[in-house]
């Protein structure tokens, strides 16, 4: 079932970048929204994986003119790891590590109602990936 599920995210995902490509935005959001459903259904313990998908996803919803949407998913992604920051190691941060701070990152620049709150975590999410 796994294998099956994550080659419905992979696959999704080069759709998604090949409509983008072509300027089919309506159908890329389709795209997108399989790429979610699959990584969430099967990838959901892969902060590295989900994080950088519902981004991918919000983006798209934005470019789609679906403003409400797109924020509603960037806002999930901004509630649901800026946990990361706390669970750091002290270390570098790994390669998955990494790809969830970016997705963040994005997420938290993307808002239109950032919160002074939400500025303090991106301030700290770009101070680690500066490093």
């Amino acid at each position: 079932m796994w294998l099956h599920g994550a080659a419905l995210v992979w696959a999704s995902r080069a759709i998604a970048a090949r409509l983008n490509d072509a300027g089919l935005t309506e159908l890329e959001v389709i795209a997108r929204h399989c790429a979610a459903s699959a990584v969430c259904s099967v990838m959901s313990h892969y902060d590295h994986e989900v994080a950088p998908t519902m981004v991918d996803l919000g983006l798209c919803l934005e470019r789609s003119g679906d403003e409400e949407r797109a924020q509603s998913v960037l806002r999930a992604v901004a509630s649901d790891y800026s946990r990361v920051l706390e669970e750091l190691s002290g270390e570098p941060p790994s390669d998955e590590e990494l790809a969830t701070l970016n997705a963040l990152s994005t997420a938290l620049e993307r808002l239109k109602d950032r919160t002074a709150e939400d500025d303090a975590i991106l301030a700290r999410t770009r101070t680690v990936l500066a490093t």
